[in-house]
């Protein structure tokens, strides 16, 4: 869902500017990946290379910039019913800067996966597995009078869940190449001529469907491609849009999590897991701004 034409407008210039945010989204997946032998330093990787974002240029012209922060600590929610974990690795929000000062935003909260040492399958968590895919109720901070905070997630879209699965200690030849499809990509043409990607980003329901308990990690035809996800999502394809409030909430709060935002003290007391050098969560908002040369008549809304 997009709401305003000035976004519809800065979407169509993200899809026509597609070969440059491809080699963009390839190039910080390359740096992420090529020898990392963890989710943590994948997080961390990814969210530094983002920090220098391409321009747009042409009749309609865009700049992207980011923000990014890593905790050592995951969240941890509480499941009404079924228990405590965690509830994902990494948070990526696009967020539109239109010219009237207003924004738009849409999120997918990933769990990140590298592939086992000696198997090139992802193992995978069943009770994250059911968060991110049937979104039960659950606690996860405090309310200002210290109450437990609940949250009632009913995302619009499959992919506000999703996994990240990734190769474990990938060389740089170690693409997953040519990429065929079942059905057609986001981008349709331009994501078919786009076949440089290591891994790929399935739905929790996808997972679930594939798995559910390990992912084998080979071309799966109905997936979304790293690099595809990450487009796809600066043009507003993907994600969860913002205008669902509960969404909106949740993901304020996790930016008060890391730290990209302020948040009252004690506020997560409970929900924080140990803090280890092999746990973390990040937060990646990739914003978009549109410039004066940007405004014109919308595109296709998406």
């Amino acid at each position: 869902m997009v709401l305003s034409p000035d976004a519809r407008a800065l979407s169509t210039t993200m899809r026509r500017s597609a070969p440059l945010l491809f080699e963009w989204a390839s190039g910080i997946l390359r740096q992420a990946i090529v020898g990392c032998s963890g989710e943590v330093d994948f997080i961390y990787r990814l969210g530094t290379a983002a920090q220098n974002g391409p321009t747009v240029n042409g009749p309609h012209s865009a700049h992207l910039s980011s923000r990014f922060a890593v905790v050592h600590q995951k969240p941890i929610v509480a499941m009404k019913p079924g228990g405590r974990c965690e509830l994902g690795d990494l948070l990526v929000v696009v967020k539109y800067h239109l010219l009237d000062g207003t924004t738009e935003k849409k999120s997918i909260i990933y769990q990140v996966k590298l592939t086992d040492s000696k198997r090139a399958q992802c193992k995978i968590d069943q009770k994250q597995l059911r968060l991110l895919r049937d979104w039960p109720d659950f606690e996860f901070g405090r309310r200002r009078d210290g109450g437990p905070r609940t949250y009632r997630i009913r995302p619009l879209t499959l992919e506000f869940g999703s996994y990240m699965l990734e190769p474990r200690r990938a060389r740089n030849t170690d693409v997953l190449d040519p990429w065929v499809a079942d059905v057609p990509l986001l981008l349709g043409e331009q994501s078919l001529v786009w076949r440089r990607t290591f891994g790929f980003c399935p739905t929790a329901w996808q997972v679930s469907q594939d798995g559910p308990k390990s992912i084998a990690f080979s071309k799966l035809a109905h997936t979304t491609p790293d690099a595809d996800a990450l487009v796809s999502q600066l043009a507003f394809c993907l994600g969860e849009h913002h205008s669902n409030l509960p969404v909106d909430d949740l993901v304020s709060s996790l930016c008060r999590y890391v730290g990209l935002d302020p948040d009252p003290p004690d506020e997560f007391d409970g929900y924080i897991g140990k803090e280890t050098r092999s746990s973390g969560f990040g937060v990646l908002e990739l914003n978009v701004k549109q410039s004066r040369t940007g405004r014109s008549e919308p595109g296709p809304e998406s």
